[in-house]
């Protein structure tokens, strides 16, 4: 959330330039850690054909869900549904995220305090990007940055 405060304190046009950087800076980073950490890291504990599978299954089944939340049909340019709603993605996906890694803090505290607190210092440096990342995300979807705070602050609770 620090990120994401410190977005909240640029005056909105200058805010408006940089959102366009920060999305793709979101996107990268996002892509980043499938295609270059966690893949790579399954491919050496299971087979690439489970790995393939599931990532298949991950594209297919969130095109299918940001096709349910964002269903819009309109032919001019300025309709409502033309609007940015991928918001709603974010906060869901951020909240699954954010319960995983209270899930991942809590075994390794109960293997061993010092590998819990390693765990724990190495989610907040990853926190860190990736909410300033879903902040500049739900700017983007049209939220105010009073409410695109709250809502990032209420996903994150359930860590």
């Amino acid at each position: 959330m620090g990120g994401a405060a410190l977005l909240l304190a640029f005056p909105d046009a200058m805010r408006q330039r940089l959102l366009p950087w920060l999305l793709s800076y979101a996107t990268g980073t996002l892509l980043g850690a499938a295609f270059l950490g966690m893949i790579p890291q399954g491919l050496k504990h299971a087979s690439p054909l489970a790995i393939s599978g599931t990532v298949l299954a991950g594209l297919v089944g969130f095109f299918i869900l940001e096709k349910l939340v964002i269903w819009r049909h309109c032919h001019d340019e300025d309709c409502e549904e033309h609007a940015h709603q991928g918001g709603a993605l974010i906060l869901l996906g951020d909240a699954f995220h954010n319960f995983v890694d209270g899930v991942v803090i809590a075994a390794a505290f109960l293997t061993s305090v010092p590998l819990g607190i390693a765990t724990a210092l190495a989610v907040i440096a990853h926190e860190i990007p990736q909410e300033l990342g879903d902040f500049a995300i739900l700017l983007h979807s049209g939220l105010s940055k009073s409410r695109a705070f709250a809502y990032n602050l209420l996903s994150s609770l359930a860590t």
